[in-house]
């Protein structure tokens, strides 16, 4: 199926989850926080066919 991560599209197995995605695209799922139709998803929700996501990059520091 295509998924659609920050602009680019992806093509990942049926039934993959966010987790899946961010592997396929090579993005370390620790650093990152993930919306769809600008909500929050949790990286382990299935993703259908043709679903746009986008990354939110966490920064931390003191």
């Amino acid at each position: 199926m295509k998924i659609i991560l920050n602009g680019k599209n992806y093509e990942v197995e049926d039934n993959s989850t966010v987790f899946d995605v961010l592997g396929a695209a090579k993005i370390n799922s620790e650093t990152v926080l993930v919306k769809r139709e600008s909500r929050l998803i949790p990286h382990d929700m299935k993703l259908g066919d043709g679903d746009s996501i986008e990354t939110i990059t966490v920064i931390s520091g003191g």
